[in-house]
């Protein structure tokens, strides 16, 4: 009975007061996307997709290495295309495709930059939200594209991306990736550009 006692006077006494360990706040950490021109040509440019005219990256795509990366890339998602994202749909069709299901918030936990996925299972919702444990990284610098390897720098996207479809995240194969990306492009900085 006086541990019964004891538990009782213990838990009324911590009743209303302070911790003696004190919490310290956590400091969140902001990753600003920007929300310009500038991040539409870089994803478009890396995309393999023509930009604007006068565009940043207009001369760089008449570069081979670009014209041939257009070209891998357009073969690498025909090849998703036709492999991986038919069970998507086939799945999506007969099992997610009523309109319940197409309101709301698309919660993807997990879901890292795999937005194919949400957007082939979910292709009506108007928002999507993916949570990755890694951070998004920046759009990478034009100087930085323009002084790199341009063949090699654009391979190590294809590589990146290409795992997409098969593995629903990416894989950089940089040092400073150990195998797992650390961002959506290279170079995130200066360990892992390409020259």
């Amino acid at each position: 009975m006086l541990s019964a006692g004891f538990f009782l006077l213990t838990v009324l006494t911590g009743c209303g007061s302070k911790s003696a360990v004190q919490q310290q706040p956590v400091e969140e950490k902001k990753f600003v996307v920007p929300a310009s021109a500038a991040a539409q040509d870089a994803a478009r440019f890396f995309a393999g997709i023509e930009g604007r005219p006068d565009g940043p990256f207009h001369e760089l795509e008449k570069d081979k290495a670009w014209v041939w990366h257009r070209k891998e890339s357009n073969a690498m998602w025909a090849r998703a295309d036709k492999e991986h994202f038919p069970a998507l749909r086939a799945f999506q069709q007969k099992e997610i495709a009523g309109k319940e299901f197409a309101r709301g918030t698309v919660f993807y936990p997990f879901g890292g930059p795999d937005i194919t996925t949400a957007l082939t299972l979910f292709p009506n919702n108007k928002t999507y939200v993916l949570v990755g444990l890694e951070p998004p990284g920046t759009v990478p610098d034009l100087s930085a594209v323009k002084t790199a390897n341009l063949d090699k720098y654009l391979g190590r996207v294809r590589f990146m991306v290409e795992s997409l479809p098969r593995r629903s995240f990416f894989i950089d194969d940089s040092p400073a990736g150990r195998g797992r990306s650390r961002c959506a492009l290279p170079p995130c900085g200066p360990a892992s550009r390409a020259n």
